[in-house]
């Protein structure tokens, strides 16, 4: 028999239960209103690069994204390095030619993390655009630096974003809501090999293995044997500390982003059918990033019951983390039509392959359009109602 955890599923063989993951712990200090005063009006400090293993796609978003802001917007690149240097343009340029700029950035010497968001605070933009992914970016950490300096910024603050990139959390929250996840296991000390393989003879192969705390399926594998299985967890193991398996759920891959436009409306983007080529098994980093390798249909060709099954699914995982402004959810649609999901993205790629740009376009609504609408509930959720958490000495 198996009970569930928030790490996922735990065998009663080994007669103990996993104890609840302190994800927020980090974050759980005194709350202070974000304030801003003189914010200068469409100036973009926008955030690529990162010391993360998605340092690529976010140089890639930031290739995409800049030169499609609408006039009266102007950018300001930051690249932060692999090694988690920070390095400042002089100055705002035309969106036109915030590439080009950008490019320049990658030889020069970086600034200490400290100094460099010092000199962007004295800028008063008017959003720091976040174009990061995964560790550093996704995860919450640079959310909370700016929190702490009141810096208005895109997308979710930074208890939400640190609970999105935690999937066994994320899929513990949802089942408990009621909503379809696969059956899952995070990898713990505790557990022996005896206790994995037994997962694995509960729910058949094949089982999918990945970072418990990565996106863009970096280091993903999809086991169809016991060899393959510890390969995939070796694999995972060397991109993060932290593994889960999950039962793999035989279906259509879908994706379907939320936007919240005007007047506070969550709004459920039409979901993109994802149909991958010869050679891969789902949607993989390849698959992602490299042109052709996957027939990305939006809307997706389904039935109209089964499209806002996937809308609302969308929504509800969108609120149920506490998200703000934007994010895009991956889900499955077995073939009795129950909607799986596999994960929220807090911060969905904008590259030239990206989802969220197509269902936006399939909306009605154009890139420049897009990037607009996120800018501007940034700038208004931190005037108005965005909190932040600030570290305080123990004696004051």
């Amino acid at each position: 028999m198996i009970t569930r955890t928030m790490g996922g599923l735990i065998l009663n063989s080994t007669h103990h239960l996993v104890p609840m993951r302190p994800i927020l712990q980090k974050h759980s200090r005194p709350i202070m209103q974000c304030k801003r005063t003189h914010i200068s009006q469409r100036n973009i400090a926008f955030l690529f690069g990162g010391p993360g293993s998605e340092h690529e796609v976010s140089c890639a978003t930031a290739q995409s994204a800049m030169s499609q802001f609408a006039d009266g917007y102007v950018i300001k690149p930051v690249f932060i390095t692999r090694e988690g240097q920070w390095i400042l343009a002089n100055d705002y340029v035309p969106a036109h030619d915030a590439w080009g700029l950008a490019q320049q950035l990658v030889v020069q010497t970086g600034l200490p993390q400290e100094i460099a968001l010092d000199a962007i605070e004295k800028d008063a933009p008017y959003i720091v655009f976040i174009g990061l992914h995964g560790e550093y970016g996704e995860d919450g950490t640079v959310q909370a630096l700016l929190e702490a300096r009141g810096l208005p910024f895109t997308g979710s603050d930074s208890i939400a974003s640190a609970l999105a990139i935690d999937k066994p959390a994320v899929l513990q929250l949802l089942q408990n809501e009621g909503i379809a996840v696969p059956d899952f296991l995070e990898l713990t000390t505790e557990l022996s090999q005896d206790d994995i393989l037994s997962f694995t003879g509960f729910y058949g192969y094949p089982i999918v293995v990945l970072p418990a705390d990565q996106g863009s399926s970096v280091g993903v594998t999809i086991a169809d044997t016991q060899d393959e299985l510890l390969a995939g967890i070796d694999r995972a193991k060397a991109i993060s500390k932290r593994v889960l398996l999950s039962r793999y759920i035989v279906g259509q891959e879908i994706s379907c982003g939320v936007l919240l436009t005007d007047h506070n409306v969550l709004t459920a983007l039409p979901p993109t059918e994802l149909r991958v080529s010869h050679g891969h098994r789902f949607f993989d980093y390849e698959s992602k990033y490299t042109a052709g390798e996957v027939e990305e249909v939006t809307p997706a060709r389904l039935p109209a019951e089964v499209i806002e099954s996937i809308q609302l699914t969308a929504k509800q995982v969108h609120r149920l983390i506490g998200a703000d402004g934007y994010s895009r959810t991956d889900m499955v649609v077995a073939p009795d039509n129950t909607v799986y999901v596999l994960e929220i993205n807090t911060l969905p790629g904008l590259t030239p392959t990206s989802l969220l740009p197509q269902q936006a376009q399939a909306a009605g609504i154009s890139f420049s359009a897009l990037l607009d609408t996120i800018c501007r509930f940034a700038h208004r959720a931190t005037r108005d109602h965005r909190t932040i958490t600030v570290a305080r000495d123990s004696d004051e």
